[in-house]
């Protein structure tokens, strides 16, 4: 892997990593859901109480700082930043139309959009061909789920995913 695509790749990391460490930062205090309780035309929540103005503002910001650190251009960072959230949203939407619970582990479907997205959007930037940002979610993909279940163990998540 080169130098570029471990610095997205942790810049992905970050950037999904930042709302539950708002969590568990903050509980919730200031986790004002962005879907802000709507509701669509099926009855159920477009997003739900997980996806948090919160998580956002704080996966921008230290995204965006995280990426001037790292070398990477602070818009880079803001770039990839929405653009995991923009995934995580998705995930959401799409698991509260299968009646997925908030919370609720669906593999694959939240780790590929959240990852998916900022790397395709930072492919013409940084010349990422598709198997890359392909290889690049796979292994975010096995690092979240081994993240998570460790969290779980040390009591920071309330389910092992």
């Amino acid at each position: 892997m080169a130098m570029i695509e471990l610095k997205l790749l942790i810049l992905v990391i970050i950037a999904n990593g930042m709302p539950l460490l708002g969590t568990a930062l903050f509980g919730q205090l200031f986790a004002h859901p962005l879907d802000h309780g709507l509701k669509l035309s099926d009855g159920k929540r477009l997003f739900g109480n997980h996806v948090t103005v919160r998580g956002v503002v704080l996966a921008i910001a230290i995204t965006t700082l995280t990426a001037q650190l790292t070398g990477v251009p602070a818009a880079d960072g803001a770039i990839i930043a929405c653009a995991a959230m923009a995934g995580d949203a998705l995930s959401s939407l799409i698991k509260r139309r299968m009646d997925i619970q908030p919370g609720g582990m669906a593999v694959g479907l939240d780790q590929i959009p959240e990852s998916f997205l900022p790397l395709l959007a930072m492919a013409g930037s940084y010349n990422l061909s598709l198997p890359i940002i392909l290889a690049l979610c796979t292994v975010f993909l096995l690092f979240d789920l081994l993240v998570s279940r460790l969290l779980y163990h040390f009591r920071l998540r309330s389910r092992p995913y």
